[in-house]
């Protein structure tokens, strides 16, 4: 019983893994039962959330991203320090 799972814990190549876990949602999706109709508005409403997520990320990063980097660095802002 040790032996088998001391070979289950011995490190496989990230290879062999990544395949799997990228072929494994592939393999269980119903690919031919999908019978779906696609609006034509359905490009551009894609193209606009991704346009959105894309600014709002930039948004949020400029807006909160020296607070982030303060943070692990241990650093206090001048205007904490000034109190």
């Amino acid at each position: 019983m040790i032996k088998f799972l001391q070979s289950l814990s011995y490190k496989k190549p990230l290879r062999i893994s990544a395949i799997l876990w990228l072929l494994i949602p592939f393999l269980l999706s119903p690919l031919h039962y999908a019978h779906a109709y696609l609006d034509a508005g359905t490009g551009s409403y894609a193209i606009q959330v991704t346009i959105g997520l894309v600014f709002g990320a930039t948004y949020a990063i400029k807006s909160f991203g020296g607070k982030i980097v303060q943070f692990f660095k241990g650093r206090r802002s001048k205007k904490d320090s000034a109190e």
